[in-house]
């Protein structure tokens, strides 16, 4: 399944959103969003909240890339050799 890059547009994800960027199952996004939590925290604001979300940055690299701006490079340079810049 191809990424959903239009999801790097927000700075913050839930695990839907990590779902929807790599085209995967739930079980696997709510996993990968546990061990990003567990690696870097979750969001400051949702600190106390039953929901929250991690940084989309910290996804990235627990999911072994670099960051939002890389990812956004990788999209453009693909929209590009598309044709649809």
């Amino acid at each position: 399944m191809e990424r959903d890059f239009k999801k790097l547009l927000k700075s913050n994800w839930f695990a839907s959103d990590i779902q929807e960027f790599y085209g995967i199952s739930k079980a696997s996004a709510d996993y990968i969003k546990k061990r990003t939590e567990q690696a870097f925290g979750c969001i400051f604001a949702d600190e106390e909240k039953e929901q929250r979300a991690v940084s989309a940055d910290d996804v990235i690299k627990v999911m072994g890339g670099q960051d939002r701006l890389t990812e956004l490079k990788i999209w453009n340079e693909l929209l590009k050799y598309k044709g649809e810049k």
